[in-house]
C-alpha cells in the first residue's frame, strides 16, 4: 500500500504546496487487537475504496459494540 494512506490530508496538502506545519500536535491512537479486524478492512478497502472503507468503519463499531 502506498505511503500517502498513512499520512494525514493537512499533512499531504502542506508537502504538495510547501507549506510548513506544526512538529507536534494533539489527538490520540487507539492499539487493540480485535479478532477480524483486519479481513474486515481489507474488505472495506476492496468493495469501497480506501476512504469510503474507512469512513464506514465508525459505523459498524458502534454496531457491532451495540449489541
Amino acid at each position: 500500500m502506498a505511503m500517502h494512506t498513512y499520512i494525514p490530508q493537512d499533512r499531504l496538502r502542506a508537502i504538495a504546496y510547501g507549506e510548513s506545519v506544526p512538529d507536534r500536535t494533539s489527538g490520540s491512537a487507539l492499539f487493540a487487537d480485535i479478532s477480524g479486524f483486519t479481513p474486515l478492512t481489507e474488505s472495506l478497502r476492496i468493495s469501497l475504496g480506501p476512504r469510503q472503507g474507512l469512513k464506514s468503519l465508525p459505523g459498524i463499531w458502534t454496531q457491532s459494540t451495540a449489541r
